[in-house]
């Protein structure tokens, strides 16, 4: 036997017979084998007969043959290890027939409209002209609301009936200007619309200790249950067309923002003077003054039959409260790894939290964070490394968890994050090296975040009670610059598949056990094998790497400079050749604070509370 695939980690064959290992070959560098075994069988007739290719770390193909094949019609297979196909492929000849345990079917013929942040600005431009003039989500939550004839129904983190959706004074939609949450819903409720709301209940605020939650969840709960996924389903008057939100930003405070994200000069509009949000910094208050803490999200308006499956998946969660020991799925994992393992020249993930893979990580592998998605990406560029292909991955997340990045669950998930990264690029750079050492790690995957910064504005609000010098708080305000907090959840592959909800890549998430999530996977099959550019380029990684470090530079620098709306930063750390993660030479802190990047294992919280 022979492997086609060179230059590799050592290699070895398993052979089982259904799921009993019955032959295991020697690890061999070169893979090649010429190794014979004598397989004493008294299996049943429809037994299943597995070939695997692995190394310590990954599968990298199988072969499956039925006990009858070599019974009846030959006493010699020849054959090889097939991968499975890429994306573009399957989507393209439709034999792509969804995630194989989801608990929804796959369904076509229905529309999908995609929303970056809450709002967008009237004086917004998409940067190609291939774009389609930018929705404004809340607007058109505003709109669904308001013509819905039979129902809605909300799921989500929280729920604030004070919030205003539409604040924009250059609205479409003037009739709305205003207009309070609660209000709408109430009207709608007395014209006869079923009105149901589900806010989630989280567990880790425990009424014998009267905290208010490791994860933070400050707001009001009015009607405590246990979901955490984020849709709204409603029913418009063409039809009776069910129309379902699903993503990440919730219908409560801090979360209208628009493409500008702003961390002062919207202070004294009304787009922020009544819904000052800032979680990270101790005191905060718009008394005080900002910045204001910045909020970039993802969202999606999926109508037709995948639109009354999310409206399926809230009846239920109403209806019936499920005992403890009910089977549950994992398929939003299942659906990032299957879609992680099909992918042909990029990934690209915003995310809130990125952590997983905990039995590879350098310590604390019995953290309990099983979940597979960076394992799967790193093993898929360490895949693309040895075949000699251009493979890229751009993953942005928060510049730190929400609340203060001091605090002991921010330190914990700070530490699992760097044990993360450190783990990815280790195994990048072990494939590297392998293969002759040509090439750095970010060449093929590169972690980014957002940020501000404003020079003050003349008309600016100005603050009757600033906060006390010497505090992080103080500094934000001195140097005049915050994070833009990463929420969003999806991922888009090869430019032909997108997957977005509810989930966060962490345990929490991804366990199937833990918190309730809720995810759309979509693909436009007419439009797959077009391609207008090539972010798995190395041209294309290093240009994002050189605005990602300028955009640093200027965020991070002693004198104030305004970042004129390009908010990507990378993240900040080292990664050296071999695939080492460090500290920047300037120091491993956050700017303005004394807060370690790389974070700290808590010696308070078990894992189970941040992973």
């Amino acid at each position: 036997m022979q492997c086609m695939f060179l230059n590799g980690k050592a290699c070895y064959v398993t052979i089982k017979i259904d799921d009993k290992k019955v032959a295991k070959t020697s690890h061999e560098s070169d893979r090649v084998w010429n190794q014979t075994f004598q397989i004493l069988c008294a299996h049943l007739i429809d037994s299943t007969i597995t070939i695997t290719l692995k190394t310590k770390c990954s599968i990298l193909g199988r072969i499956q043959i039925q006990a009858h094949q070599i019974v009846h019609e030959a006493s010699f297979i020849d054959g090889p290890a097939e991968f499975e196909p890429t994306w573009g492929n399957i989507l393209w000849n439709g034999d792509f027939q969804g995630v194989k345990n989801a608990t929804f079917p796959q369904r076509s013929d229905c529309s999908v409209i995609l929303y970056q942040d809450a709002h967008h600005c009237s004086t917004f431009q998409p940067p190609y002209s291939l774009c389609k003039a930018p929705r404004k989500l809340w607007e058109d939550v505003y709109k669904a609301i308001d013509d819905a004839k039979y129902l809605i129904y909300i799921a989500g983190w929280s729920f604030n009936p004070k919030m205003v959706l539409v604040r924009d004074p250059q609205t479409d939609i003037p009739y709305g200007h205003g207009v309070k949450l609660g209000e709408l819903l109430k009207r709608k409720a007395e014209e006869g619309v079923a009105v149901r709301i589900m806010v989630w209940d989280d567990e880790t605020s425990l009424p014998l200790i009267k905290n208010e939650g490791v994860m933070s969840n400050t707001m009001k709960r009015p009607l405590p249950t246990s979901n955490i996924q984020k849709c709204r389903s409603s029913i418009s008057p063409s039809h009776r067309e069910i129309m379902s939100f699903v993503g990440g930003l919730d219908l409560c405070n801090g979360r209208y923002d628009t493409e500008e994200h702003s961390l002062f000069r919207t202070l004294n509009t009304e787009s922020h003077s009544q819904d000052f949000y800032q979680t990270s910094l101790i005191g905060a208050c718009l008394q005080k003054g900002g910045p204001r803490e910045p909020w970039h999200d993802a969202h999606a308006c999926i109508t037709g039959e995948a639109a009354r499956d999310v409206l399926t998946n809230f009846e239920q969660r109403w209806t019936s409260h499920l005992p403890r020991n009910f089977a549950v799925e994992q398929s939003i994992h299942e659906a990032y790894v299957e879609a992680i393992r099909r992918a042909e020249r990029f990934i690209y993930i915003e995310n809130q939290y990125f952590i997983g893979g905990c039995h590879l990580w350098e310590k604390d592998q019995h953290a309990g964070c099983r979940n597979l998605i960076p394992i799967e990406i790193a093993l898929k560029v360490a895949s693309k490394i040895r075949a000699k292909e251009r493979f890229a991955v751009y993953i942005l997340i928060p510049m730190w968890p929400e609340g203060a990045p001091e605090s002991e669950p921010g330190q914990d998930i700070l530490h699992w994050t760097r044990e993360t990264m450190a783990m990815m690029y280790r195994l990048i750079g072990e494939a590297i090296d392998e293969n002759g050492g040509s090439g750095h790690p970010r060449d093929y995957l590169n972690f980014f975040c957002l940020a501000n910064r404003e020079e003050k504005g003349k008309g600016e609000y100005a603050s009757p009670h600033p906060p006390h010098p010497a505090t992080q708080y103080w500094n934000a305000q001195k140097h005049r610059r915050f994070m833009v907090y990463v929420h969003s959840k999806l991922m888009i592959v090869d430019d032909t598949y997108i997957l977005i909800g509810s989930a966060n890549v962490n345990q929490r998430s991804m366990d199937g056990q833990r918190d309730t999530e809720i995810a759309v996977g979509c693909y436009q099959s007419k439009n797959v094998e077009v391609v207008f550019q090539e972010p798995q380029s190395l041209e294309c990684v290093e240009r994002l790497r050189f605005i990602g470090e300028k955009m640093w530079g200027i965020y991070s620098a002693e004198e104030v400079e305004d970042m004129e709306g390009v908010h990507l930063v990378t993240y900040p750390v080292t990664v050296t050749k071999d695939g080492s993660v460090e500290d920047l030479a300037e120091g491993g802190n956050f700017p303005d604070t004394n807060t370690p990047i790389r974070g700290r294992r808590s010696r308070v919280l078990p894992p189970i509370f941040t992973t």
